[in-house]
């Protein structure tokens, strides 16, 4: 739960085979890396928006304490459900992966999700409702009119560029 808390990304470029022959994959490492920043940013205002409680405080108090560090900011949306599943749905894209890849991508995304509520940082709604987000931006990030848009044309080129690593 450490480890995913830090760094969730590396479980998604790890399960791509990204270690395997390094440096082949610098665009898609800056596709994550510009991802994670753009998911990041809208959760976290999303969260001081809401202003939930996180699962182990009031009126909650579903546990004593969490069993990892204590986040500085507030519950809802799960941000690493966000970011999993953004980055599950961008991945697959971006690799045109198959169905197995797709399945493995989706199965870490949840996994992270529900690491954070064992951990007791969040309750199911959280999870479940950053697992929406996340979708919805990678929905955006990939659609083919966003990827069209002048006003993104760094992005799509950036994504166009980091899809042709993977042939």
């Amino acid at each position: 739960a450490v480890a995913q808390g830090r760094f969730p990304f590396l479980h998604f470029a790890l399960a791509l085979g990204m270690h395997e022959e390094s440096g082949r994959y610098p665009l898609t490492a800056l596709v994550i890396d510009i991802a994670t920043g753009w998911v990041s940013t809208v959760v976290h205002q999303l969260k001081h928006l809401q202003q939930v409680p996180r699962a182990y405080e009031p009126p909650f108090n579903r546990f004593a304490a969490p069993l990892v560090p204590k986040p500085g900011f507030t519950a809802f949306p799960g941000g690493h459900a966000a970011l999993g599943h953004a980055l599950a749905e961008l991945l697959g894209e971006l690799t045109e992966a198959e169905s197995a890849s797709r399945t493995r991508l989706h199965d870490l995304a949840v996994d992270l999700g529900q690491t954070r509520e064992k951990a007791g940082l969040h309750c199911a709604l959280d999870t479940e409702r950053g697992r929406d987000l996340g979708t919805t931006l990678a929905g955006w990030m990939t659609d083919p009119a966003t990827l069209a848009d002048p006003r993104f044309a760094a992005w799509s080129a950036l994504f166009a560029h980091a899809r042709e690593e993977w042939k």
